[in-house]
């Protein structure tokens, strides 16, 4: 095992460790009251799903259980088309019958679709227990399971239904993400690229010598970047829980890559490979608007060639597209606000007119 580290932020406790899920027990005891004495643990409930559960499920329960829980577990469909209000309403309806009280324990055990799942239905059960998450694919790792956003689409939009719950524990062990899907781990490293482009550049000239060869060996990605991308996450959760200033700039690239992955069924493009397109939106946009340079989408579109992300798209409608976009929980007073690069690692929060968005997504569609 890698050396497990541990931080706190005011609503999180964070463990990160290749390893850690076994080799740590703290995890899984009950978090102590506010008062400081100890709590008694009760029900533990396990959301997982069926490419998940059968890798890690018992290792989880079983360190649940050794910690003093009843452990009760429900195997979910894997896929954001099982991301909708009825598998909120069937799993409340699960947690009653198993007994969970308002002292009692959720635990998502999966990916960025799990975690949104078992922290929404934490979240209206008895009007809110708590949860905690252990993320198994990189998306999850390094943003879907950080922030207490939580939700499942409508056919509407992605995420339009959810609510802020905060998890009280997120357990980070990249050492899980061996049994990652190869698709599914690339999906994640665009999200990682997010981070180069709103904060640090220095994790774009880490990622450009591994290349394409990371799609086959997810090893070449450093632990270390994993965790400063969840830490980085954190602390701006912390100081912007709701998402109204300074957490903004995570939705870099997501307007349009929302749009498109809603536009796609969720069924076409997984997340990541629509942010690689929201991403060059976002940079187009900029350099329409003169935020930034033409550099930037050129230096975008050069480095999406050298990684291996998807560099196609399904055929989609545009009318749809925009339907979609303009749906955005991102909009003020009607208004669509995009997170615009200035130059690598530094963004701006612009107005956006419709034209100009219009103009961009038939560019993208044109080309891609």
């Amino acid at each position: 095992m890698s050396k497990s580290e541990s931080w706190e932020t005011t609503s999180t406790s964070f463990h990160f460790g290749a390893g850690c899920i076994d080799a740590r027990d703290d995890w899984a005891k009950p978090a102590p009251q506010k008062t400081g004495s100890a709590r008694t643990p009760g029900k533990c409930f396990v959301v997982t799903d069926a490419n998940v559960g059968p890798h890690y499920a018992k290792p989880v329960c079983g360190k649940l259980e050794k910690s003093g829980y009843e452990v009760t577990t429900e195997t979910l469909p894997p896929g954001e088309e099982t991301k909708n209000p009825q598998t909120i309403i069937d799993l409340t309806e699960k947690f009653a019958k198993a007994g969970l009280g308002r002292d009692d324990l959720v635990i998502g055990l999966g990916g960025g679709v799990v975690t949104d799942i078992a922290g929404f239905a934490a979240a209206v059960y008895m009007r809110g227990i708590a949860w905690r998450a252990i993320p198994t694919s990189l998306l999850g790792q390094v943003d879907a399971a950080i922030g207490g956003k939580t939700g499942v689409d409508l056919r509407a939009g992605k995420n339009l239904f959810g609510a802020f719950h905060q998890p009280e524990k997120v357990i980070i062990d990249p050492s899980v993400l061996k049994t990652l899907p190869g698709r599914h781990f690339c999906s994640g490293l665009v999200e990682v690229i997010k981070y180069g482009f709103i904060h640090d550049p220095g994790i774009l000239d880490l990622l450009r010598p591994a290349g394409t060869k990371m799609a086959e060996d997810p090893g070449l990605l450093p632990e270390s970047t994993i965790k400063d991308c969840a830490l980085f996450k954190s602390r701006l959760v912390e100081k912007d829980e709701r998402d109204t200033g300074a957490r903004e700039i995570l939705n870099y690239g997501h307007t349009i890559g929302h749009a498109l992955e809603a536009a796609a069924g969720y069924r076409d493009l997984l997340h990541g490979e629509a942010l690689v397109f929201g991403m060059l939106g976002a940079a187009m946009i900029g350099a329409h608007m003169g935020t930034c340079g033409e550099e930037i989408p050129d230096f975008t579109k050069k480095l999406f060639a050298e990684l291996p992300v998807r560099r196609d798209l399904p055929t989609l409608s545009q009318e749809r597209i925009m339907e979609h976009i303009y749906s955005d929980k991102k909009k003020r007073g009607g208004e669509l606000r995009f997170v615009l690069p200035i130059e690598v690692g530094k963004v701006t929060i612009k107005t956006v007119d419709r034209k100009t968005v219009e103009e961009i997504v038939e560019r993208i569609l044109a080309e891609y």
